[in-house]
């Protein structure tokens, strides 16, 4: 159930948002807090993704090596540009 909750968490701008609030004392129903931390989310299940194709890869000996490592350059240069002039979104 844990596995679960953390790729859930990983994934979705929701439970970023009630995680936040939660820690803060209190709790409301705003979709604008939501939206606040999607990309934040989007980050997240875009690093899970490629983890777990990077778990199959290595378990099921597929030899994807170097495509993961151009998904890998692409993950990095998408949320952490060098300038950030050049953030996703922004």
């Amino acid at each position: 159930m844990t596995l679960f909750l953390k790729q859930f968490s990983l994934s979705s701008s929701a439970s970023f948002s009630v995680d936040r609030q939660l820690r803060r004392g209190f709790f409301v129903d705003n979709d604008g807090s939501q939206r606040k931390y999607i990309p934040e989310a989007l980050l997240g299940a875009h690093n899970l993704i490629l983890n777990v194709f990077d778990l199959q890869n290595k378990h099921f000996a597929l030899g994807l090596d170097n495509e993961l490592g151009a998904c890998n350059k692409d993950y990095l240069e998408c949320w952490f540009p060098r300038s950030p002039n050049e953030v996703l979104g922004s």
